[in-house]
């Protein structure tokens, strides 16, 4: 079987994306190795390495992550010529299509292996003051809201390598 190598590209604000992007890597095998580039941190793969992409940010009130939006538009060309898939993490899952279509282009969800909402989480102890203010002021958020992921990343990576 031939080895794949994949890039896994994101943005996290408070490290819940960066935790998805974690646990897909915990699902590398003989035949796959997943590497993880953190924007944040400056970090930018040579998509000429890779046989396939994820791309992951979260999005706050509606908004992706302005690192995740700016590489995809100065990589739209290469990322097309790969097999690749996209996910958001955010917490209104009931705006989960609309959240995607704002993170990327329609040139990018058209033609994505899969396009995945995870739903996100609320790390009270871990936000700046404005943002833990506005989750309980306009929210009514009282606690801290976590997720185990292991099980929706086992099926958005099976998906991947079929």
């Amino acid at each position: 079987m031939t080895q794949k190598t994949i890039a896994v590209v994101y943005s996290s604000k408070y490290g819940t994306t960066k935790t998805i992007c974690e646990t897909i890597k915990e699902h590398s095998d003989n035949n796959t190795t997943f590497d993880l580039f953190c924007l944040d941190k400056g970090e930018q793969p040579d998509l000429n390495n890779y046989n396939h992409i994820i791309i992951g940010t979260s999005v706050y009130a509606g908004h992706p992550r302005a690192k995740v939006v700016a590489f995809c538009q100065s990589n739209i060309e290469a990322i097309k010529k790969l097999r690749f898939s996209l996910f958001v993490c955010g917490m209104d899952k009931a705006n989960a299509k609309k959240e995607m279509e704002t993170a990327y282009p329609s040139e990018l969800r058209d033609p994505a292996v899969q396009l995945k909402f995870f739903e996100g989480e609320f790390k009270l102890e871990d936000m700046k003051f404005f943002d833990k203010m506005i989750l309980k002021l306009m929210l009514k958020v009282k606690q801290s809201v976590r997720r185990d992921y292991n099980d929706e990343v086992a099926d958005f990576v099976s998906k991947i390598l079929m």
